[in-house]
């Protein structure tokens, strides 16, 4: 079954099928690229859960904690999917499209809760759009040994 990206996902770009086979190549930095982006997502909201301008919103707090704890949830299965394939954490990581994105929040604006959800909605958004071009890949070893599959690591799932 194939899916239109661009209906699935509202994005300006996608990514181009290319990339999957690059990143395919070396597995084990897909894998900790993918968990220091889990491990953001989830410092950002516990950080976020406290930051709400002005008063306080009904709900913030618990949607907040819910979204660290998937995010938790999410960097575990992907440092144990990274383990089992003999991977390990870097102590140090940078992503250049996450770290673009975040140089556009206006900090200490009043804008500024409101642009760290769309960036981080963005990338969520751009994460589940690769997924899904890894999951349109043959399969084989390199997607079959452990590699999330599809969106359903960002989804949720």
């Amino acid at each position: 079954m194939s899916i239109n990206v661009r209906t699935v996902f509202p994005l300006l770009s996608t990514t181009a099928p290319e990339w999957a086979h690059s990143v395919l190549e070396d597995p084990i930095a897909l894998l900790i690229d993918h968990a220091f982006l889990e491990k953001k997502a989830a410092n950002n909201a516990l950080d976020m859960m406290t930051l709400w301008p002005g008063e306080c919103v009904p709900g913030w707090v618990e949607t907040m904690t819910d979204v660290g704890r998937d995010e938790a949830a999410h960097l575990a299965q992907v440092t144990r999917i990274l383990t089992r394939r003999g991977g390990r954490l870097t102590r140090i990581h940078k992503n250049p499209y996450a770290n673009a994105l975040r140089a556009l929040v206006r900090k200490g604006e009043i804008g500024d809760t409101l642009d760290r959800l769309l960036v981080s909605a963005m990338i969520e958004l751009r994460s589940c759009e690769r997924f899904s071009v890894l999951a349109a890949q043959p399969p084989g070893p390199r997607i079959h040994s452990g590699l999330p599959s599809g969106a359903g690591l960002q989804a949720g799932a």
